[in-house]
């Protein structure tokens, strides 16, 4: 993590101390903090993740890895993700799933095909 970040992140609550680890040969970083998203307020998760997030979509990147986003992150989604790569996601969802039966409006909402 480039010192900034960790400098702005220091801003935000100084005894925040992300760890980061990756795939090497894809690129892929994920970032740990050594605070529980339980034990932060809506205010202090919202600004850690622009300070995260702020550089990645121009960089070329995404913030969701080979496990998928989860449901914690569907805002970052809908908000950072391309929106030809969103209604590629929706249709594969409607394809796979037209009854709208598995793990409905967790993450891609979508409606049962008539």
């Amino acid at each position: 993590m480039r010192l900034t970040k960790a400098r702005e992140l220091s801003s935000i609550d100084p005894d925040l101390d992300p760890y980061l680890f990756g795939h090497l040969a894809d690129g892929n970083l994920h970032i740990v903090l050594n605070a529980a998203g339980a034990d932060m307020t809506p205010e202090k998760t919202a600004a850690v993740e622009a300070v995260l997030y702020h550089d990645i979509v121009w960089k070329g990147g995404s913030f969701s890895a080979e496990h998928g986003i989860g449901t914690k992150r569907v805002h970052s989604l809908s908000e950072m993700a391309d929106p030809g790569k969103l209604e590629l996601m929706k249709q594969i969802k409607k394809t796979l799933d037209p009854a709208a039966i598995l793990n409905p409006e967790k993450v891609i909402a979508t409606t049962p095909s008539p």
